[in-house]
């Protein structure tokens, strides 16, 4: 848990590395998403309470640990080729500075230049009503793939109705809709037709939207320090031709409050 952060620190971002090479993470089988992210944040905190230096004094980095600190940097140039990139960000805000910071962040973590796929897991706030909320976010996520920095684009946690609205007016259509079961006991059937006829990837997800509550954050940063946070992206590296699983990790950011 981190207890003291100057005061000269307006963001904090704690990095968990290659979960792939933390024994104590992968041999466990986890209840949730969330337990799993705590487990991670708990380690690299206790472990790294000295901070990397950054370019930027108001930020401080946590993390990760020298043993897996790799990411997909730690492929040669040569074979980034062969590795397909995937990314979920979690956003507690609607405004479009978080989600540009959060996928900015995520490029400069992964030494990558494109994501292959992006899925933006919507807050829990949002209806049918959120639309131009939305589409305001989506129009970020439009201009990365304009400028060929991530190739397909998606959403999780979404209503229905909210999805269809968006994907009709998106001029990048969403490619992938994860549809979490566990506020969700059946795929709604209007959301099946609707990915069938749109050549639409439908997924099930046990990600909740709020991976990571209040009070699950305070078990990582000290209660006392006015800190909230603001984005949660997850990476997965594969190996194309194989299917294997290069790299896992989460990187998340918290500011002052």
């Amino acid at each position: 848990m981190l207890h003291n952060v100057s005061d000269r620190a307006k963001t904090i971002h704690i990095e968990t590395g290659n979960m792939l090479n933390m024994n104590n993470i992968m041999l466990k089988v986890w209840q949730s998403p969330v337990d799993e992210l705590l487990e991670c944040l708990k380690i690299v905190t206790n472990e790294c309470q000295d901070p990397l230096p950054a370019k930027d004094e108001d930020l401080l980095k946590i993390g990760p640990l020298k043993n897996n600190s790799e990411l997909a940097n730690s492929f040669d140039v040569e074979d980034k080729k062969d590795l397909k990139i995937n990314v979920k960000v979690f956003v507690t805000k609607t405004d479009k500075e978080s989600l540009l910071n959060a996928i900015n962040g995520a490029l400069s973590s992964l030494s990558t230049d494109s994501i292959d796929s992006l899925v933006l897991a919507c807050p829990e706030t949002m209806t049918e009503k959120s639309l131009p909320c939305l589409q305001e976010l989506w129009k970020v996520l439009e201009d990365f793939v304009d400028k060929k920095k991530i190739v397909s684009v998606g959403l999780s946690n979404i209503d229905t109705q909210l999805f269809i609205s968006l994907y009709n007016w998106a001029k990048v259509k969403p490619s992938i809709v994860q549809v979490n079961l566990a506020t969700c006991c059946v795929v709604p059937p209007a959301l099946q037709e609707f990915s069938k006829q749109n050549d639409v990837q439908l997924n099930t997800t046990s990600d909740p939207a709020d991976i990571l509550p209040k009070d699950s954050l305070k078990q990582v940063i000290a209660p006392q320090l006015p800190f909230s946070l603001v984005w949660i992206f997850r990476y997965q590296v594969q190996v194309k031709c194989r299917g294997v699983l290069a790299s896992k990790g989460y990187v998340v950011c918290c500011q002052r409050s």
